[in-house]
């Protein structure tokens, strides 16, 4: 091979090379760049990232302090609301206002239900109380037209079974009367333990249950007063029968006297 030619493909080596070099070393100073861009793009989000986090922590301690103050306020209103009332409270134990709120609405809601039923019981129990009175006042009214009666041989045996007529119904009455406060006792008491919420209502029953006591004593005065009367009457009976007896006695005597007067 000529030394020329040699020589020039020695050349073209050393200049391939270069080029080489040159390029490897603008990568390299490229790398090194998009190095340096890169650890300081991370730099600068591990700082942003930091930031974030002390951001982020100072949130979520403020959140934990007004949660922790919502709990507390929750749980002074919830103390407050159920104060005296130690088992409702316990219900309530570690729950939120809210959770408060809506199970005391469901319990309020079961209530609710509840006071329907015993209104319903109620209601029945109102109508048995007015068929038991209407009942009662028919007695009353059946007893007052049953106590006069004509019939008799006189006047004093017709006022005895007039009397007896009227204890009689007086008994009846007295009778009907016991039943009716009895069953009108009872209706209270269970009335009172279904539902204590009718005060008034109740009231109104107790007066008239002390309205039927009154004209129970006063319907015992009345067969009191018949049973005297009656035995006034049967007192007045015997002291007529004795004295027609010993009338008796004494126009036979006076006849038998006479008698002997005209015999002699």
């Amino acid at each position: 091979m000529p030394s020329g030619a040699k020589s020039n493909e020695q050349y073209q080596y050393k200049l391939s090379m270069a080029e080489q070099i040159e390029e490897l070393r603008k990568k390299r100073q490229l790398l090194e760049g998009s190095q340096e861009a890169y650890i300081e793009q991370v730099d600068l989000q591990t700082d942003k990232n930091k930031r974030k986090i002390v951001q982020l922590q100072k949130e979520n301690k403020e959140k934990r302090q007004k949660l922790k103050e919502l709990l507390e306020g929750d749980e002074k209103v919830l103390n407050e609301a159920f104060s005296g009332r130690k088992d409702e409270r316990a219900a309530l134990k570690n729950k939120t206002g809210q959770a408060a709120i809506q199970l005391t609405n469901e319990q309020l809601g079961d209530l609710k239900n509840r006071l329907n039923a015993h209104r319903h019981t109620n209601a029945t129990k109102m109508k048995q109380l007015e068929e038991l009175r209407t009942r009662y006042d028919l007695m009353v009214n059946e007893a007052e037209e049953a106590v006069q009666t004509d019939a008799g041989e006189s006047e004093t045996a017709a006022r005895l079974r007039q009397l007896e007529n009227r204890l009689d119904k007086a008994e009846l009455k007295c009778t009907e009367a016991v039943t009716i406060q009895r069953t009108y006792n009872q209706i209270k008491s269970h009335l009172i333990q279904e539902s204590l919420t009718y005060t008034n209502r109740l009231d109104a029953m107790s007066t008239q249950i002390r309205r039927t006591q009154q004209e129970l004593h006063e319907a015992q005065r009345s067969a009191l007063e018949a049973d005297l009367a009656q035995k006034n009457a049967k007192n007045e009976l015997k002291k007529s029968e004795d004295k027609v007896y010993r009338e008796r006695k004494e126009r036979e005597l006076r006849l038998n006297e006479l008698k002997s007067e005209a015999e002699e």
